[in-house]
C-alpha cells in the first residue's frame, strides 16, 4: 500500500524472500528538517526484516536526490525490490511497486 500525505511524501517498499512479504515504509519531507505533524516526521521507517540482499540500483536511480539520501540512510538493510515505477503529480512523487 502506498500513502501520500502531502506536502510529505511517503515511499513504501515491498519485497519479498519466500513469505511473507516484506515492507520499509519512508516518510520524508523535502521542505522541512521538522516535523510536519505528530506522525509524521521528516524520515521514519517500518521494517519487517526478511531478506538480506543488496538494494536494488534500478529503483535508486528511479528516485530523486532527496529520496535517495532517505534510502541510503537504511542501506544496510539491504532489500530486493522486485519492480518498481514512478508517477509524479503535482509536489508528491508516487512510487508504485508491482
Amino acid at each position: 500500500m502506498l500513502i501520500v500525505v502531502s506536502p510529505s511524501v511517503e515511499v513504501t517498499v515491498h519485497t519479498i524472500a519466500e513469505t511473507p512479504w516484506l515492507s520499509l515504509n519512508v516518510r520524508y519531507n523535502p521542505t522541512s528538517n521538522k516535523p510536519i505533524q505528530r506522525n509524521y516526521i521528516l524520515l521514519s521507517i517500518e521494517l519487517i526484516l526478511i531478506n538480506k540482499n543488496a538494494l536494488n540500483k534500478r529503483l535508486i536511480s528511479l528516485l530523486s536526490m532527496s529520496f535517495y539520501h532517505a534510502l541510503s540512510f537504511y542501506s544496510f538493510l539491504k532489500h530486493t525490490v522486485l519492480s518498481a515505477h514512478i508517477t509524479k503529480t503535482h509536489e508528491t512523487m508516487r512510487i508504485n511497486h508491482l
